[in-house]
């Protein structure tokens, strides 16, 4: 390669000849500051010696290093070669070009410190063992790889996916590769959430991280760990990896240590851990809100009876058929709960009467009144319910609430069951 000194006295012109299989592959260049511009590249014919090569790729390789070799001794900073223009001059595919990317990024050796042949084949050598690498990371990775492309109107096409990700998600050998993005996701909501981490993340040369849903082939949804950069930092436009780890073990897991912990096992309403929370949410609005919060302390009279005299079976299946009725009295943004034996907690909130905790308190008299059959007993079941109501007590500590709403409820008790009251 030879180099020529410009008037004023900055190199920005040369001359490069690739030889590969006998063959001489002669080419002009332009150094822009520390970018090498490669002008022209007069491909020829191919080698006779090497006659299935992919002399695209070869020639880009081999000239990739010939340049950064060679013109990094005469600069002071670190030199490159403009890879676009480099892959659109030698007529490289998108997957030669993405190659060309790697290739670049495994150049960085000290190359003032050795002889420029030296460095050459030591470069080379390099460039064949990562690549070789990095296949077999791809093809044997235990997590999904797939590498992203932009195209035209918005669409961000699949160049690549691995083994992997193609099984997690049911397709076949080579079946995503130039599908359209949006087939991963259950929906556009999930799509765009993506789309909008593209244009804001990655394009910003920042790791994307996240937890969203992909779609299987088949239809269903699979929970994923979600990670994804630019291929190329320097053109984040230009295409993103992501790697995919299918999370929906985890996420079984996670919702089954959370059913424990928060819920009944029974009924499967919320236990009085959950409940608690969601008392101590309900006082905070009402405050901000001004408005007021109801809580019902309720039990089934004569439980103890149908257990002893029908068995704990029956008894299960009308706690059961209870926390069905008692949800269907309430609204979605009440909470319906169970402390333990036959005792419910209802905590309403977004009062805007008390008089209306009245009216919840008269339909959860009747509709628990209604007759149930449990195994051909036909069962006539009441229940006795105490309401404490805020702010009307003044009291803002939930288990005072709770505790004054459990004494309103044993006054119905000694009344004679099947009915309310309200503390007062």
């Amino acid at each position: 390669m030879q180099i020529h000194d410009a008037p004023n006295g900055k190199r920005h012109t040369g001359i490069v000849k690739v030889e590969i299989g006998g063959i001489v592959y002669p080419g002009r260049f332009e150094i822009k500051g520390n970018t090498i511009e490669v002008r022209s590249i007069d491909l020829g014919k191919k080698s006779a010696e090497m006659p299935d090569i992919d002399q695209p790729e070869l020639i880009a390789k081999v000239l990739l290093i010939e340049l950064v070799m060679l013109a990094q001794p005469h600069l002071d900073d670190k030199v490159s070669v403009n890879l676009p223009a480099l892959a659109e001059l030698l007529g490289m595919t998108e997957e030669q070009r993405e190659q060309l990317v790697l290739l670049d990024k495994l150049c960085a050796v000290d190359t003032k410190s050795m002889p420029h042949s030296k460095a050459v084949h030591v470069s080379l050598n390099e460039l064949d063992n990562a690549l070789a690498e990095l296949e077999l990371i791809f093809r044997n990775a235990p997590l999904g790889i797939l590498t992203v492309a932009p195209e035209a109107y918005g669409r961000r096409v699949i160049r690549r996916a691995n083994r992997v990700l193609e099984q997690t998600l049911g397709y076949e050998y080579g079946e995503l590769e130039g599908q359209d993005t949006r087939i991963l996701y259950p929906d556009d909501e999930a799509y765009d959430e993506i789309s909008t981490a593209y244009t804001r993340v990655i394009c910003a040369g920042k790791v994307h991280q996240s937890e969203p849903f992909f779609q299987h082939k088949a239809g269903h949804k699979i929970a994923v760990v979600l990670s994804g950069s630019a291929l190329d930092p320097d053109h984040p436009y230009k295409g993103a990896i992501w790697f995919v780890e299918d999370n929906t073990e985890h996420k079984r897991s996670l919702e089954q240590i959370n059913q424990l912990a928060f819920y009944d096992s029974l009924t499967c309403l919320p236990n009085r851990r959950l409940m608690l929370e969601h008392l101590f949410r309900g006082l905070t609005q009402a405050d901000r809100f001004a408005r007021h919060l109801a809580i019902m302390f309720m039990d089934l009279d004569h439980f103890k009876d149908i257990n002893d005299t029908l068995g704990h079976d029956v008894g299960d299946e009308l706690l059961k058929v209870t926390a069905e009725r008692l949800n269907t009295c309430v609204r979605s943004g009440d909470t319906v709960s169970r402390q333990g034996g036959d005792e419910f907690v209802i905590v309403l909130t977004e009062i805007t009467h008390p008089a209306d905790v009245t009216l919840v308190a008269e339909k959860i008299i009747s509709t628990i009144r209604e007759p149930v059959i449990i195994q051909e007993h036909k069962l006539h079941v009441t229940a006795s319910i105490g309401i404490a109501i805020y702010p009307i007590e003044s009291s803002k500590n939930p288990m005072e609430l709770l505790k004054k709403a459990d004494m309103a409820m044993y006054e119905v008790k000694k009344a004679g069951r099947n009915g309310f009251r309200i503390f007062h």
